[in-house]
Formats: C-alpha cells, structure tokens, sequence
C-alpha cells in the first residue's frame, strides 16, 4: 500500500472521476480591479498549500495550538448524521462545475471593522465571519428540517503525529459546526468545543481510512458519501492574514470547490489588510446561483454591523 499518497486529496480526486469539480479558485486582484484567476488542483494541495504557491512564500503557517493537540480518543461531530437546513433551491441531480462565482474585495477601513467588531465581540474574525455567512444565506433554506450545518476546515500542520507528511498537501480535517446560532459568540464556542473534542482529530482518522483499507474500501466510501447530496448547507475555509512587502496584488480571493455534499463554498483570506471574500454555487444550486451577489453583500454588512456581544 502506498504509505506516501495524499489520502485525504484522493477523495477529491475519486470526486472528479463522478463528475464533480474539485479546483481551488484564487484571483489576485489588482489596482485597477482586474483580477488574474488561477486554480489549483485540491487532489494535489489544500487552500493553504495553494495560497504558498500563489504568492511565493517559503514557510507554512502552522495550526494554532487547540487544533494540534490530539486526544487520546477524538470524538466525532455530534451533527455527524443530522440532517442540515436545506436549500429551498436545490437539484440533487447535477454535478458539474460551479454554478455561479462570486467575490467582494474590502478596504482596509471595512476590514478594520470587522476585526474591531470580532475583538469587540470577544470572539476570533474567523468565528464572526462564519456567523454572517448564515446571516446572509438564512432566507434562503428551509431551517425547519435542521440546523445551518457548515463544514469548516482546520490546519493540521505542526502536530507532531503528522511530522512524517509532506506539509504542501492536504494537510487538513473538518469539523462541523452550527452558523446559525443566535450570536458570533455562540458560534465561536461551539467551535472551540469542536476543537476541544477533537472533532478534527476523528475526520482526519476518516479520511485517512485509506492507509489501512486501501482504495477500493476509500472508493466505495467516497460514491456512498456522494449520496447524500444536500447534507451540508455548505463550506466555509477561512486561510487567515497574510502580509508580504514586495510588489503584489492588492488583494486575493479565494474559495474552496463546492460539492454535492457542501453545495455552497465561501472563502476569505486578508492580504496585506483587506479582506477578500468569495463564493461557489455548486451545480446543484443552478437556479439560486444569482443571488450570489446579494449573499455576498449580506455577508460582508452583518460582519461589518455585528453586535459587539
């Protein structure tokens, strides 16, 4: 068995042989607006392996401490098998490449503001970011059949149990957690109670499985997986702040491929002080694929004007 494959990256790409879409969108934006597109293979790199190429840094940032410490039995996402909120636009059927693309480049001025509003808050901007996104996407499904489930991916480099891994791949596992609470601070402890459970200790362990099963048990994992189109409301990957003096864009977006699963994939990254976010529709969200801009809009107003508790 081949110790050394990217197991993690080997469900995207057994995602593409279905059909699906399973790039890295970046733009690099410039003074006057333009912005030059770029995708990276996810089979090959994460979100954070692509932004090193992108912009030509040496050095991976390492996880925070909380996600590193691994417990001695992790526990699995209690929404592992709950059913999330659903799209009230939806066609379980398609697949295919995004939908619909979406992106918003702040200033420094309104991405100042939202790290005043998440230090005002007590919480991470990573947290208030996630609690807008389901402000901004709420009307839009149906809350009765379950919560706003978004999976939400979490830097695995720097543990010492993946030492042995190149760290320019996927280096990376899930929790999931409800956006929909009432405040950014709820959700901010929800996810470090995820963190604290070791939730993304238990989904590297299951996208692992390959190492001991082998592919074939991965492949039939991945087409069962597939089935339940609609599980998640979406994903939302945050790559933090990045800083880089030398001549560069004056600002990047990014956002990670939606899937059947995740039909709705946000992103934001801050480069050099301004905040880029950015937004996939999935196939499967065809027909609410134009309301990206108002999501976008949504998303980036309820961070500016979050409550400071």
């Amino acid at each position: 068995m081949a110790e050394d494959r990217d197991w993690v990256g080997t469900w995207f790409e057994l995602a593409e042989e279905r059909g699906e879409s399973a790039e890295i969108p970046f733009g690099a934006i410039s003074a006057d607006e333009s912005v030059t597109w770029q995708s990276f293979a996810h089979r090959s790199v994460d979100g954070i392996a692509a932004m090193v190429q992108l912009v030509g840094v040496t050095e991976l940032p390492q996880a925070a401490a909380s996600a590193v410490e691994r417990p001695a039995r992790p526990l699995p996402s209690p929404f592992m098998r709950k059913q999330s909120a659903r799209w009230r636009t939806f066609d379980a059927a398609k697949l295919g490449p995004p939908s619909g693309r979406g992106h918003r480049l702040l200033s420094n001025e309104s991405t100042q503001r939202i790290r005043d509003a998440a230090k005002s808050a007590g919480v991470s901007v990573n947290s208030l970011l996630a609690w807008a996104l389901a402000r901004a996407v709420e009307d839009d499904l149906d809350r009765s059949v379950g919560p706003i489930l978004f999976e939400m991916p979490v830097n695995l480099r720097g543990a010492p149990s993946l030492a042995a891994l190149s760290l320019r791949g996927n280096v990376f596992a899930t929790i999931t957690t409800d956006l929909g609470l009432p405040s950014a601070a709820g959700v901010h402890a929800a996810v470090q109670t995820a963190l604290g459970r070791g939730e993304q200790w238990s989904s590297w362990n299951g996208l692992n499985v390959g190492r001991e099963q082998g592919i074939d048990f991965v492949h039939n994992a991945a087409s069962n997986a597939a089935a339940g189109t609609g599980f998640r409301v979406g994903v939302f990957s945050n790559l933090g702040s990045w800083e880089r003096s030398e001549p560069s864009p004056a600002g990047i977006v990014f956002a990670p491929p939606p899937a059947q699963r995740t039909p709705l994939a946000a992103g934001a990254v801050t480069w050099n002080g301004r905040l880029g976010v950015m937004m996939l529709a999935h196939a499967n969200l065809v027909e609410a694929a134009p309301r990206l801009d108002a999501w976008l809009g949504r998303w980036v107003d309820a961070a500016i004007a979050a409550p400071g508790a």
